[in-house]
């Protein structure tokens, strides 16, 4: 005979459903940038220094690099490890705080890495086949980042790269889950830990619940 649980233990096992996804796991989120991908945008960054190692190697030079462009919403403020997980390159990646303009390449950019310890962040889904078939030569950035604030990520070469395709590129974001390609509305996701408040909710709920349904003993023989 099938046993049915308890009101108690149901409650019991929505506490520490709660109580574990307040304190749950980060997501690992993934995309490509590629043609036809919405939001994905492609060209050349100019006048830029030999090689692309830092925020002032992005002007003034002579340089020409092909890019690929995609941007993201954050849902959570909080640390996000992020970067390329394959392409046929030696892959730069370059972070702005908001909008990017491909002819002024150094405005609103924050953060810029060339090589990278070649593993995925600990704890993800992240796999890194490699970028020109090296692992460490796929970037990999870690920012904090503000809840509904759009950031451009934009993946170029390392050198001169006039002509040449850099799509597709493998990407991933490691974090809270993100709104990739910047919708004017993102629809909210909950997050583990608002799942884990709405558990904690729920247990609230089910206790008054139980409580009021106990027979009064005050009184009784």
């Amino acid at each position: 005979m099938k046993r049915i649980m308890s009101q108690s233990e149901f409650l019991l096992f929505w506490g520490l459903f709660g109580v574990a996804c307040a304190f749950g796991a980060p997501t690992t989120t993934t995309f490509s940038l590629n043609t036809g991908v919405a939001g994905v945008t492609t060209g050349t960054l100019p006048n830029g220094q030999g090689g692309l190692s830092s925020i002032s190697d992005l002007t003034g030079g002579v340089t020409t690099r092909s890019y690929a462009a995609q941007s993201f919403t954050p849902t959570v403020t909080g640390t996000y490890t992020f970067g390329v997980g394959s392409a046929t390159f030696d892959a730069v990646l370059v972070l702005y705080n908001g909008t990017f303009t491909a002819s002024t390449p150094g405005a609103n950019a924050i953060s810029v890495n060339d090589d990278s310890d070649g593993q995925p962040p600990s704890g993800s889904t992240v796999t890194i086949p490699g970028c020109a078939g090296t692992p460490g030569l796929c970037p990999k950035l870690t920012a904090t980042l503000t809840a509904n604030t759009t950031y451009t990520v934009v993946v170029t070469t390392f050198g001169a790269s006039p002509g040449f395709s850099v799509v597709p590129v493998d990407f991933y974001v490691y974090g809270e889950p993100v709104a990739v390609g910047a919708p004017s509305h993102p629809v909210p996701i909950p997050t583990l830990g608002e799942w884990g408040m709405i558990g904690l909710a729920g247990l609230l709920v089910l206790f008054a619940w139980q409580r009021l349904r106990a027979p009064d003993s005050a009184g009784v023989a």
